[in-house]
């Protein structure tokens, strides 16, 4: 049980009441609520890249929040990634797919993940259709 986790309360909630109530403990007296401090995409990459160049891979894993990074993220960041994978299955996709198309990538769902390819390694690795 303590790998219930999420940075929504209604998720883990959703997802983690039943198993409480078979051990018959109240999941509400077990949720720790903090504050988080948050940073745009490219700050973030640009406190983590000393080179200054957009990472190779990133692999977004926000306990449910993957498809509001995947919004998140301006297309006119430096900091754009050739191969990006989120976790699709907490979240509303259709919306973050779609603004990744506007950025140039290529999509594939792969079970509860979603990886997009920039249209420049595109060529090199086609995505299966």
């Amino acid at each position: 049980m303590s790998q219930i986790t999420s940075l929504s309360k209604d998720q883990i909630l959703k997802t983690g009441t039943n198993a409480f109530k078979r051990f018959g403990l109240n999941i509400l007296e077990y949720i720790v609520e903090t504050n988080v401090t948050t940073l745009s995409f490219t700050e973030l990459m640009g406190q983590l890249q000393s080179n200054d160049q957009p990472p190779f891979l990133v692999l977004v894993d926000t306990e449910g929040f993957d498809c509001n990074v995947i919004e998140g993220i301006s297309a006119s960041s430096p900091y754009l990634p050739k191969f990006l994978v989120f976790e699709h299955i907490h979240c509303n996709s259709t919306a973050a797919v779609k603004w990744l198309h506007g950025m140039g990538y290529h999509t594939q769902r792969m079970h509860e993940n979603t990886i997009a390819l920039h249209r420049d390694l595109e060529k090199l690795w086609p995505l299966p259709r």
